[in-house]
């Protein structure tokens, strides 16, 4: 993850996207990772929910405007 949330050349922020599927032992209300998705929340400048009625689209074009 170090890699990846860095500070990049052109100077824009690294990222991270937390992704998973409700319901499923990944799911943060199910107790999978509570304390890493709380720091995360915590830090964000952007949260998105894209629950399961969002097209799939919703998600890869939220994903694209970064």
């Amino acid at each position: 993850m170090g890699r990846v949330i860095r500070t990049k050349a052109d100077g824009r922020l690294g990222g991270v996207v937390i992704l998973y599927v409700e319901g499923t032992s990944e799911d943060p209300r199910q107790g999978a990772h509570e304390d890493f998705v709380q720091f995360v929340l915590e830090a964000a400048d952007d949260v998105q929910v894209f629950d399961t009625t969002r097209a799939p689209g919703d998600v890869v074009a939220y994903l694209n405007d970064w």
